[in-house]
């Protein structure tokens, strides 16, 4: 559900795109953790894509995950980087 905060957080974005920040950002450390590792093969990545539909561009996916991991300070800058050359 899409709430008038949310509209407020993000008022550029349509509710597609808040609805996959509220996904990445519901995801616990662990399966972020998990992406990390795995990239695209890790469970929580494919399952996101699952929610989100195929429309949904899966590198806009991958940034939004490197992104709350480095918000969460579960990488480096450099790791961030390095995640980002990786799998975009």
């Amino acid at each position: 559900m899409i709430t008038m905060e949310d509209r407020e957080k993000y008022p550029y974005c349509t509710d597609s795109s808040i609805l996959g920040m509220k996904l990445v950002s519901g995801l616990k450390n662990e399966v972020l953790l998990d992406i990390k590792e795995h990239g695209p093969k890790a469970e929580g990545y494919r399952a996101v894509l699952t929610l989100m539909g195929k429309e949904t561009n899966p590198h806009w996916i991958l940034g939004r995950i490197a992104e709350e991991m480095y918000a969460r300070d579960l990488i480096t800058h450099p790791q961030f980087d390095a995640f980002w050359e990786r799998y975009s």
